[in-house]
């Protein structure tokens, strides 16, 4: 019967342990949540604002021109690009261009 009892007590304690972790990982997670919440509402809001643009209005005009340009000969890569922007007078941003040669456009890869 001693050993029953103390087989009775383990299984207990064991059951006991397991209802602690988890009411631990349970809280742990509600309050995870309710912390992390509102930087997902942040997020949600400003994504829609910026794909559905409410509340931002144009600031300008589009301009469409069309211009003729020099290709240099002796340039090679993003300095193509670079080159074309200062002739139209175009600032920003140059990613990775390529240069066909055959047709002689300059492609965005």
């Amino acid at each position: 019967m001693a050993y029953a009892y103390l087989g009775d007590g383990l299984r207990r304690f064991k059951e006991m342990k397991s209802a602690s972790l988890y009411r631990w990982i349970s809280k742990l997670h509600v309050y995870f949540g309710l912390f992390i919440s509102p930087f997902v509402l942040v997020f949600a809001v400003s994504a829609i604002m910026f794909n559905h643009m409410w509340g931002a209005e144009s600031k300008g005009e589009v301009q469409k021109r069309q211009t003729s340009i020099e290709m240099p000969e002796n340039v090679e890569g993003l300095e193509i690009a670079r080159h074309i922007m200062r002739q139209v007078d175009v600032s920003g941003e140059v990613e990775f261009f390529r240069h066909d040669t055959r047709s002689n456009i300059v492609k965005r890869n």
